[in-house]
Parts: structure tokens; sequence; C-alpha cells
């Protein structure tokens, strides 16, 4: 279901990477089913009848994941260090640390961007999804990446504007985001710009 993008793939390559088995695999197909017909954001991300609530928030994250990363691909022309805004990884006048090294170490907002869409994929893989089930203390950890995932995007929206918008307006990431974060209380959307 959930596949790392890797130095050196094409994004055409990308966007066809799955694997996995089960209910969330499911689930997850029926995201990305909805995503690619352009259904409207409300549609993608409501909960269906009969579905775990945990479940769907696991699929919608493993989409978004994977969907991040094929939007790194073009983050990565853009934000360089030479951009003042991109040698950490800003929003407003907060620098944020990277949470990937575990010491006091600042990397860029590129390399910050990675490393938490890296963990993120690592983390919606791992073994605390074992067989793609979802297990009931999910929701801290739902909170927590959604945290991380709210940064990327603040610090995109802020810095890189035009490529943000570009992104948006085919893949209605940020939306998607925003109304998961709103619908299912990942991550307060009173501190989110809305789309």
């Amino acid at each position: 279901m959930l596949a790392r993008v890797r130095r050196g793939q094409r994004a055409e390559d990308v966007a066809t990477l799955r694997a996995g088995a089960g209910v969330a695999e499911t689930l997850y197909e029926r995201v990305s089913a909805a995503v690619q017909a352009g259904r409207p954001v409300s549609e993608i991300t409501s909960l269906p009848d009969g579905v775990d609530r945990d479940e769907w928030i696991y699929a919608q994250l493993c989409r978004l994941v994977q969907d991040i990363g094929i939007w790194l691909l073009e983050l990565k022309r853009e934000c360089r260090t030479e951009h003042s805004t991109c040698a950490a990884l800003m929003v407003d006048q907060d620098v944020y640390l990277c949470p990937s090294h575990g010491d006091e170490r600042q990397c860029t907002a590129f390399e910050y961007v990675a490393h938490v869409i890296d963990a993120a994929a690592d983390t919606l893989k791992s073994e605390r999804f074992p067989e793609n089930r979802v297990p009931r203390q999910s929701a801290r950890l739902f909170n927590t990446l959604s945290k991380q995932l709210a940064r990327v995007f603040l610090h995109s929206r802020a810095h890189h504007a035009e490529l943000f918008a570009a992104f948006e307006t085919q893949h209605a990431l940020y939306a998607r985001f925003y109304a998961l974060c709103d619908v299912y209380e990942l991550y307060p959307t009173d501190a989110l710009p809305a789309p």
C-alpha cells in the first residue's frame, strides 16, 4: 500500500507503487480511486458507512504520505539552502529542529521534509500496524504525524507559494490534509490557514 520514493525514481513510477494486503489495502485503494478520479475533497475524506474510523484515517494518511512523496520531488528543485527561508524549516518566525535525529541538529528545510516523510512512511508500514490492522492506540500516533505534516505544509505554503498552489490545484493535497484534521481532529485547524 505505502511505498517510499527512492532516489532516482521518476514521478510517474512513484504513482503506481503499492504493497500490502487486507482491509487497509482495500480502503487505501478506495481512497486512491477517489483521488485519481478527482472527486471532491469532502467525498474523498468522508468516513464510509461500516468502516472503522482509525482504519480509514490510516488509509488516508498512507495515501497522503505517498502523494507528498511525489510533491517532494518537485520541492527538491526549489527548496534549497540558498533561499534564506530554507536553511532550516521555518513556519512564521519559528525554526523547527528535525525530529529524526534525536539530538538538537538542525536540517535544511528540504532535509526536514524528506526526513519527516521517510519517518511517516516507515511508521505507517511498521510492525505497529501488523498486516495492515490499526491498533486502538493509534490516535496519538496519527496526531503526531499530523503535527509534523502541518509544519511541512505551512513552510511550503509560506515560502514556496507558487509550487504549493500549482501542486494543490492538481492534487488537493493540503485540502485533503486540512479536511482530515478538521473532521477527525488530528491537528487543530485554527492553527492552519483554510485551503
